[in-house]
């Protein structure tokens, strides 16, 4: 099925939406998450999480729709990369502003990432990096350290901080063959390489991580129930 583009001219100028996340750098969303989500109103946070969004637009008071036509104006040119000031000048609401807004959320939110259950790793600039196929058993120095740090990174990323999934993806994340020895500037450059990869592969990165997390918990748990049997053991 072929792509629906959303697009308009301002200006002489026409500007397209990205047509889904694939569309969409890992920086850019995080930007997004630091600089615009929390600008939000508390009307359209309802709105958006109503059971009927569209009734619940229809009824917004005049006071709240203008905090919602402000976010928009933030959201479209941080979308679109258009200046504030352009868009409170130029852009019609109804024929342009409100649409955009839409066309970004109706692409990003019915946008479908496609998990794929033997994905293994990414390419960039001809390298490719690869995630764990042994799900870190913990049985080296190494391989436990590197378990330990996945661990509580991942821990960062379900308490909402997303950017501490880069240092994720930087511990598991790497050339094949290549041992895991932390280095700050080769962490820092490859968190910045990271950055620029697109959203679905962010997601199918995240998918393998969901389950490296539940194996390599199952593993602590069968390693501490050995444990236990082993010190029962000993005082027999």
């Amino acid at each position: 099925m072929d792509k629906v583009v959303f697009k308009f001219t301002l200006n002489d100028k026409e500007y397209i939406a990205p047509s889904g996340w694939c569309d969409i750098k890992f920086s850019k969303f995080l930007a997004y998450l630091k600089d615009i989500a929390p600008l939000m109103p508390k009307c359209l946070v309802n709105v958006h999480s109503s059971d009927n969004p569209l009734l619940e637009y229809e009824k917004l008071s005049k006071t709240d729709l203008s905090k919602c036509y402000e976010f928009y104006a933030h959201y479209v040119g941080f979308w679109f990369n258009i200046p504030i000031a352009l868009i409170r000048e130029s852009m019609d609401i109804k024929q342009h502003l409100e649409p955009a807004y839409f066309a970004i959320q109706a692409a990003l939110y019915t946008s479908k990432s496609t998990f794929d259950d033997t994905f293994n790793g990414f390419e960039i600039q001809g390298i490719e990096y690869v995630l764990p196929l042994r799900h870190m058993h913990g049985c080296t120095v190494a391989e436990f350290t590197e378990a330990a740090q996945f661990e509580a990174n991942m821990e960062k990323v379900e308490n909402g901080n997303y950017l501490a999934m880069l240092d994720v993806m930087v511990v598991l994340c790497r050339p094949k063959g290549e041992p895991y020895d932390y280095n700050e500037a080769v962490h820092n450059r490859r968190k910045r390489l990271f950055s620029d990869l697109t959203m679905d592969v962010i997601f199918n990165v995240g998918f393998f991580l969901l389950k490296l997390r539940h194996t390599l918990n199952l593993n602590l748990l069968i390693y501490g129930m050995m444990q236990d049997k082993a010190a029962q053991e000993a005082r027999q």
